[in-house]
């Protein structure tokens, strides 16, 4: 089985080398022999060409072995790939439901959920939101346990406007993984922009309570409280973000404010003073915001 997905993941290669080869080719025109990235492509590629050389009849002029060459892999891409294709037109379907729990994964099946992963990475760059979807569906379907395919198909959702199925993505995560700190902070993250700001504070505390030292987990908690009016609690969960991330403007930024808001200006001045020696910009927005100085 491990040798089937590497050949099928050798095969995608030489297919993006031998498309990438071409497409560059006619960009470049008579000047590719000199490109760096055409010759880099090219010699890639020929191993192939000549391989195809040497089982195709005479009768087919050298200039045209290349177009033989990625038709052969096509047609091998597409005969190694019809489990494939179905399971990506199921997981266009929007079902959102998991398997139950598995063994360990083999290192054939990590082995093909990291080539997967790798192509909706690349689906993503190319803007294929749909795509990369269906891609960490089969990720999913091979290791239902991958927190990283499941974060990264939830923060998808949200980005496409789906965040109800994005929020149910990580639910469903959690119930499998409820003691993962990360998997919490990144619910938390998705529920506050749905604008659900009690389960934001919720989700974070969750975070928090799994894992003291994640510091975003206490950044997000204070933003959730600021917009709940937890001012206090705010102030407790800022004082903590900037103690796990002292260089970080973010957490002073906030923590000013607040101060601020609260009419406590000696506090917002110092934090002011104490962000001029390492984010002068930072602090001179909070000069022009606030109107105080850190003298």
């Amino acid at each position: 089985m491990l040798a089937v997905v590497i050949a099928k993941a050798l095969v995608e290669i030489a297919l993006l080398a031998g498309v990438g080869r071409f497409i560059l080719g006619l960009l470049a025109g008579q000047k590719k022999e000199t490109n760096p990235f055409w010759q880099m492509l090219d010699i890639l590629v020929r191993p192939l060409h000549r391989a195809v050389r040497v089982i195709t009849p005479g009768a087919i002029l050298d200039s045209h072995i290349p177009l033989a060459t990625n038709t052969l892999l096509i047609s091998a891409w597409f005969f190694s790939h019809p489990h494939e294709n179905r399971n990506v037109c199921q997981g266009r379907s929007g079902s959102l439901r998991m398997s139950a729990p598995r063994q360990e994964p083999s290192l054939s099946t990590r082995f093909e959920a990291w080539w997967l992963t790798w192509k909706a990475k690349m689906a993503i760059v190319l803007n294929q939101k749909a795509l990369a979807l269906s891609f960490f569906d089969d990720v999913l379907r091979l290791i239902p346990d991958s927190a990283h395919a499941a974060a990264s198909r939830a923060f998808l959702l949200a980005e496409m406007g789906r965040h109800a199925e994005a929020v149910a993505q990580l639910e469903q995560l959690l119930a499998r993984q409820p003691e993962d700190a990360s998997s919490w902070f990144n619910l938390g993250y998705l529920l506050d922009l749905a604008g659900e700001d009690q389960r934001a504070f919720d989700a974070f505390e969750k975070a928090i309570r799994l894992n003291a030292q994640l510091d975003r987990a206490h950044y997000g908690q204070a933003l959730s409280a600021i917009k709940l009016g937890k001012t206090d609690t705010a102030i407790a969960a800022l004082r903590q973000n900037t103690q796990l991330q002292p260089m970080s403007p973010h957490g002073w930024y906030q923590l000013a404010m607040v101060h601020f808001k609260q009419k406590e200006f000696s506090e917002t001045s110092r934090i002011i003073r104490h962000l001029s020696g390492f984010e002068p910009k930072v602090a001179e927005q909070l000069r022009r915001e606030t109107g105080l100085s850190d003298a």
